[in-house]
Formats: C-alpha cells, sequence, structure tokens
C-alpha cells in the first residue's frame, strides 16, 4: 500500500495490493471495479463491506492499511520543497503536464457536449422534480439519472461530477441538500450507481443497456434514510402528503418522516402552551390521526412486554382490593375482557377525589347502549367511552373524545386505554387532578415516572396497599425512562 499515492491508477492499486499481500482475486475486484488511488484514499468502510461481503478481517485489514497510508501521506513534505534529483523526474513531470493539458481539453469538449443536456426522466420522476418533491423518490431519480450518463458518453472523472451536478442543480434547485456544495450528496449518490452498474455489465450480472424508464413504485426508498431533514422539511413534507386523498398517500413515508422529525418535534411540542391542542395539530396535522398518535406513543414511552405488563397489574389489582370472581373453569377465559374492564371502574372509583374546580366527566366511562350518539367536546380534557356489549364474544368497543371523536381500533382494553394515554403523551398534556386513574396506569402499566401528575390523599392510600401486594407476590416494577 505505500506505493498508492491520490494519482495512482487502478492497475497501480491492484499491483500494491498484491504487493500488500491481498489476494488476486482481492486485487482483481478492485482493478475491475475501476478503484483507482484517489478512490481507495477515500472509500468508506462501509462501501469495503458492500464490496467485501462476509469477509470482516479481510476488510478492518484493509482499513487499517488504507489509514497507515493516509497518515504517511499527510506527514509528507510539501510538494513545493521536494527537490527534484534527476533530468528524467524533471522529463517525467513534463510529460504529466501534457497528459494533464490533454485531459482538460477532453473535459471541455466533454463540457461543451452534456452543459445544455438534461435526461429525458420518467413521468412521475419529471413531475416530482417540477414540483420541489424529488426526495420521495430519490433513488430512482438517481438510478433514470445514472443509467443516462452510461448512455451518453459516461463521467470518468470528479471534475465532471461536480460540472454535472452544479448543471442539474441549476435546472433543478430540489436535488440541493446541505454540504460543501449543494449538489454534492447528487454526485456522491450518482458516482456510487454509476460504479455499481458498472461493475454489474463487468461481471455479466445485468446486461448493458441505454436508459430506459422504468415504472415508478411508491415505496419508501433507502436514500430517504439517509437525507438529514430539518423539523420544518419534514414537515412540509408530510403535510403535502396528507392533501393527498387517503388511499394515494404514502404512509410508509409518512411514518418514516414522523420518526426521523421526532425528537425536534418533541423539543417543539414541550415549549408549546399547556393545553394548546389545536395549536398543536394545526402545526403537527399527522397527530391528529390515532394511528400515528399511537406510533408517538411508542417512541415516547419504551414499554418491553405490554401484555406482561397488563397481566401482572390486572392480578394485583384484584388482590389488592380484595375483589372476589367466579373460578369456575373457562370463566375467566371468556370473561378476561369485561373483568379487567371492571377491575379498572372500580380502581376509578377508589381513587375519585374531590376537587374545587370545574366537575369532569369520568376519564373511563362504559356503556352498554346498543347505539351511542356522540359528539366532541373541546372544553373537556380528552376522556375514554367504552362500549360493553350484552354479547360477550363480541369485543369491546371504544372512543376516545375531545374536541372530535377517535375511534379505537383495537378491541382489546389495554389497546383502548393505550390510544387514550396516547393522546396525552403526543400531544404533551397533564393528567387532570381528578383523573388519578391515568396516573396509575402511568405509573404502574407504562412503568413511567417521568411525567409528573399530581397524586390525591386516596392516590397515596391506595398506592401503599397495591405495593404491599406487589412485594408480597415478588412482582418487580422496574420504572424506566421516557425516550
Amino acid at each position: 500500500m505505500e506505493a498508492i499515492t491520490s494519482l495512482s491508477s487502478c492497475g497501480e492499486v491492484r499491483e500494491a495490493l498484491l504487493k500488500s499481500g491481498f489476494s488476486e482475486t482481492t486485487a482483481d475486484l478492485f482493478y475491475e471495479n475501476e478503484v483507482d488511488g484517489m478512490s481507495i484514499l477515500n472509500i468508506k468502510d462501509q462501501d469495503l463491506f458492500l464490496m467485501l461481503p462476509n469477509k470482516i478481517g479481510l476488510v478492518r485489514k484493509l482499513i487499517v492499511m488504507i489509514d497507515e497510508r493516509k497518515a504517511q501521506i499527510a506527514a509528507l513534505p510539501s510538494p513545493s520543497v521536494v527537490k527534484l534529483e534527476s533530468s528524467s523526474s524533471s522529463s517525467l513531470s513534463e510529460n504529466e503536464v501534457e497528459q494533464e493539458q490533454v485531459q482538460e481539453q477532453g473535459h471541455a469538449q466533454e463540457h461543451q457536449r452534456h452543459d445544455t443536456a438534461v435526461p429525458n426522466y420518467s413521468d412521475r420522476i419529471q413531475t416530482l422534480l417540477e414540483n420541489g418533491r424529488i426526495i420521495e423518490d430519490f433513488d430512482k431519480f438517481i438510478e433514470e439519472t445514472a443509467y443516462y450518463v452510461l448512455s451518453h458518453g459516461d463521467i470518468t472523472s470528479r471534475r465532471r461530477y461536480a460540472e454535472f451536478g452544479r448543471h442539474m442543480f441549476e435546472q433543478f434547485p430540489c436535488i440541493g441538500f446541505s454540504g460543501q456544495q449543494p449538489w454534492s450528496f447528487f454526485c456522491k449518490k450518482l458516482s456510487q450507481k454509476i460504479r455499481n452498474l458498472r461493475w454489474k455489465r463487468k461481471k455479466g450480472l445485468n446486461g448493458y443497456q441505454d436508459f430506459t424508464s422504468k415504472k415508478t413504485r411508491t415505496e419508501l426508498h433507502s436514500t430517504v434514510r439517509e437525507i438529514h431533514m430539518t423539523l420544518k422539511q419534514c414537515t412540509k413534507l408530510i403535510a403535502d402528503e396528507l392533501r393527498k386523498p387517503n388511499v394515494q398517500q404514502n404512509r410508509t413515508l409518512l411514518k418514516h418522516l414522523q420518526k426521523i422529525s421526532y425528537k425536534d418535534r418533541r423539543q417543539d411540542i414541550a415549549q408549546a402552551e399547556e393545553g394548546a391542542v389545536q395549536d398543536i395539530l394545526k402545526k403537527y396535522p399527522l397527530l391528529s390521526d390515532m394511528e400515528y398518535i399511537h406510533l408517538e406513543f411508542k417512541m415516547l414511552v419504551k414499554v418491553g412486554d405490554p401484555a406482561a405488563s397488563w397481566t401482572a397489574l390486572l392480578v394485583n389489582l384484584e388482590k389488592a382490593m380484595s375483589m372476589e370472581r367466579n373460578n369456575e373453569e373457562g370463566s375467566y377465559v371468556e370473561y378476561e375482557e369485561v373483568h379487567a374492564l371492571q377491575l379498572i371502574v372500580q380502581l376509578q372509583s377508589k381513587l375519585k377525589t374531590r376537587s374545587k374546580g370545574k366537575k369532569l366527566p369520568p376519564a373511563i366511562s362504559v356503556t352498554d347502549a346498543p347505539a351511542v350518539q356522540l359528539s366532541g367536546d373541546s372544553s373537556n380534557p380528552p376522556r375514554l367511552l367504552v362500549i360493553h356489549h350484552q354479547d360477550p364474544a363480541r369485543p369491546l368497543s371504544g372512543f376516545v373524545i375531545t374536541d372530535r371523536i377517535y375511534i379505537c381500533k383495537e378491541n382489546t382494553l389495554l389497546g383502548i386505554l393505550y390510544d387514550l394515554l396516547g393522546c396525552y403523551y403526543a400531544w404533551n398534556l397533564s393528567f387532570p387532578v381528578q383523573y388519578q386513574v391515568l396516573g396509575f396506569l402511568q405509573s404502574y402499566l407504562l412503568k413511567d415516572r417521568r411525567k409528573p401528575f399530581f397524586k390525591s390523599s386516596a392516590y397515596i392510600k391506595f398506592q401503599k396497599t397495591f405495593e404491599s401486594v406487589c412485594d408480597e407476590s415478588s412482582e418487580e416494577y422496574v420504572l424506566t425512562k421516557v425516550g
């Protein structure tokens, strides 16, 4: 590796690898993939692992040797103070200068050919470019551009990549991203794709083909995961996607944008005024959909095994409240949800507290009416209405009631309770003093103590009884932090 410099050709890199003890197969791999001195000195670890799959030891050896060579080059004196020792070296330098001039002329001619050229994109890509939303299908955009370049003479120098990237950025500013130059990321992805296509062509994995438009897909592509996007950019893309009809929305894209903007969004919501739900939903409309509320809730609270925590909670609740139930065989299985609902309702009653403020409806209400007329209530905090059907075989139905009605899709009491708690967490709402049952579920179902809430005297009294039961049953409640 000591002979490799940024000016080394692909053949010289191959010879250097052979002299360093690498096999001919490995050396040929780099040669056939057109890895020259500049490329190997700037290659990323991830690219090496992709080139040499399942050869971790070999890749690590390469990484160490490349790092050592880069350190040696950095320690060399500046070329301006190095004296040429022979006329042959001087003659060689003159030849290199002539070659460089020839290359420059070739670059200039190549630049003239491509200066005004713009690839013919498929209808979907062209539409995304015109609307400034190419991020939604960036991989496909790079693929079509790569096929165009390969069918129009290829690009073989970093300078031409920069020129082409700048030209494309001038035509389509939406391809620009933060970096040394707005088009740097585009050039990097294009170079990787072109090398990949060359590699497939030479290995016979895929015959060389001219540019052809392929059928586009609306799924989330890997490039979207690699791009760092600001909260403002994510919010704009989400809003644009939500304007589409529901059946046309790319839900995979929406969920991914929600995840990558999570931290910045939570910081912004934390600074909002307490209870300003409408302002939050206006700014982040995704949080008005129960599907995405649930996803936000899962990112806020890291729960290990919800089903296990739920079962342990019910068992200890029953012991703490000294409830009796029919132990006949099969009765608990058949009425498990009904019995759990009875426990939660009795818990709510036991934790009931008197408040001098506005009287609120119960946090959890139960009805067996087959048809219930519901209306939103923006004056009260979110609450839950559970419909208990007369037929025990039918699953429970639930509705979270706020300024609008949210239908709980889960057919289990645990899922319905998660939806109610999810609204409080996603909208950064504090539990009302009268809703002590929600604070209890936060502590012993979610196992979260980071979200503060007021504890009434009735709560503190029952908490002692409940925790003594937990100690007797050797149940350890490990309280985890919120992500």
